[in-house]
């Protein structure tokens, strides 16, 4: 019996210890996921104050300047969904019922028979 116990009590360390790995390397990784966005998003502020500089002297651009400068501009907000996503969309999903199923069916007991 104390076996047992033992066995039990170290089966449930080792899960809780690789719960625990999880969770930090899912932590380190959402951790990528915000600089990878941070970085999206600082450079999309750049490419708006370009853009906006370049309409400020809009006006001493020749014909074909203008149309490249339209081109972006529209290209710019046609990207903007993109940005609003960013800060949106999950970016962790799981499982939760099914691991919950399995924590719950996970092991068993032998109980003694008396012939």
């Amino acid at each position: 019996m104390d076996a047992s116990i033992k066995k039990m009590k170290q089966a449930f360390a080792k899960l809780q210890s690789c719960s625990m790995d999880r969770e930090v390397a899912l932590l380190a990784e959402m951790d990528k996921v915000k600089s990878e966005a941070t970085e999206i998003l600082l450079s999309r502020q750049k490419k708006a104050e370009l853009l906006k500089k370049m309409t400020d002297v809009a006006v001493q651009m020749s014909e074909e300047q203008l149309v490249e400068l339209r081109a972006d501009i529209k290209n710019f907000v046609s990207e903007r969904k993109y940005d609003e996503d960013l800060g949106r969309v999950a970016r962790f999903t799981c499982d939760v019922e099914t691991l919950k199923k399995n924590i719950d069916s996970f092991g068993q007991v032998s109980h003694p028979k008396n012939s």
